[in-house]
């Protein structure tokens, strides 16, 4: 039987991906984001939390890409145990954060375990890539280089449009406006080696 060799390199990116995770939710999400008045008595303080925003901000970005660059297989069984999963920590939460606080559960509670409201944007994402996987992994192998390279300039521009002008799909269906532009690149990437190669 062949050893799995593990790839340092993604490993690696994984935990950069994961560290910057934490300093992105620590840095405006935590400690609020910089006002104005911050900004003047403490200028360089709200210059370095902005750049540590900026460096920070492609956690997303990394996820993703890790995840299509070994390949979305789409499975039933690993899909359902995924949203059991998501929605049984956000009920443990929600029950811990109710007995620390005074806050009662309400319907927008209830509604959340099941991923009907406005937040874990980054959840919903990952399923809208993961039901669309299959096709676009049927795409992939059957389709050449070229139409590939073009495909990724598409999804690309794509993307890149619905994340800084998300008007015209946040009455559809608003956590569209959070995918990242590189969803699919990294699958289609990873197929052609036009962006990077394995070391």
């Amino acid at each position: 039987m062949k050893k799995k060799v593990r790839d340092s390199n993604m490993e690696l990116l994984r935990i950069t991906a994961m560290l910057l995770v934490l300093i992105y939710h620590a840095n405006f999400l935590s400690f609020g984001e910089p006002n104005s008045i911050e900004a003047r008595e403490t200028p360089l303080n709200v210059i370095l939390r902005d750049f540590f925003n900026a460096c920070s901000v492609v956690c997303v970005n990394l996820f993703v890409f890790i995840s299509g660059w070994y390949g979305i297989k789409f499975k039933k069984k690993k899909f359902c145990e995924f949203l059991f999963q998501v929605s049984f920590i956000v009920a443990v939460t929600l029950v811990f954060f109710c007995n620390i606080t005074n806050h009662k559960f309400d319907r927008h509670d209830f509604q959340s375990i099941f991923l009907l409201t406005d937040e874990l944007w980054f959840v919903k994402a990952y399923i809208i890539l993961y039901i669309f996987s299959p096709a676009l992994n049927y795409f992939i192998d059957r389709c050449s280089q070229k139409q590939l390279l073009s495909t990724i300039i598409i999804f690309f521009l794509v993307g890149f449009k619905i994340s800084i002008r998300p008007s015209f799909v946040k009455k559809v269906f608003p956590c569209l406006k959070k995918i990242p532009p590189l969803n699919f690149f990294a699958i289609l990437a990873n197929k052609c080696d036009l962006c990077m190669y394995k070391m």
